[in-house]
């Protein structure tokens, strides 16, 4: 059976980066999304099973239509 996939927006810290935690324990497959390179390489550190690491502001229409072409 396939892991699901979930998109995690502002992985790079705080809630997001605990939400990311906390569904990798869960055994999904993860998008880590945020703004700033450094933080999202350091959350996929924490992470066994990172997917995919998109570094985009999806406050943006053209940052969120990357995310989803990406993922």
């Amino acid at each position: 059976m396939d892991k699901p996939v979930a998109i995690v927006t502002g992985a790079g810290r705080g809630i997001g980066r605990a939400t990311a935690l906390e569904l990798s324990g869960r055994g999904y497959r993860l998008v880590l999304v945020a703004r700033t390179p450094s933080q999202i390489a350091e959350t996929a550190s924490l992470i066994r099973d990172t997917s995919l690491e998109v570094v985009a502001d999806v406050s943006l229409s053209i940052g969120a239509a990357r995310v989803v072409d990406e993922t």
